[in-house]
């Protein structure tokens, strides 16, 4: 199995509540993007931040990836909110579009496209 397809993996069978500085693992595609929990609307309505991330492996084009994560004041902020089917999704999207997955950050870029 390939790195982004762990991109999203639950890290529990049981819910996490959603905390201020937790860590939050968007998917687009097969791309992996880390962000921050910055406010806690609802425990189904929170709003999370794009942190900063930047490659450290020597690698080249691979699916072997290590990155430096840190969180970016300035980041681009994203409501997201828990949908009934248990996923996490951009607010005002349809509940099968991509998701996040919260309690664990990771940046992966797939090196295929």
């Amino acid at each position: 199995m390939s790195n982004w397809q762990n991109c999203l993996r639950e890290s529990s069978n049981a819910p996490l509540q959603p905390v201020v500085g937790m860590g939050v693992t968007g998917g687009a595609g097969s791309d992996c993007y880390p962000y921050t929990v910055v406010e806690v609307l609802s425990p189904k309505d929170i709003v999370i931040q794009s942190d900063s991330y930047r490659r450290t492996d020597k690698n080249g084009m691979s699916e072997s990836q290590e990155y430096e994560i840190t969180p970016n004041p300035n980041g681009g902020k994203t409501r997201i909110t828990l949908r009934n089917n248990g996923r996490w999704v951009m607010r005002g999207q349809d509940k099968h579009r991509s998701g996040y997955s919260l309690g664990f950050r990771r940046a992966y870029q797939d090196p295929h496209f």
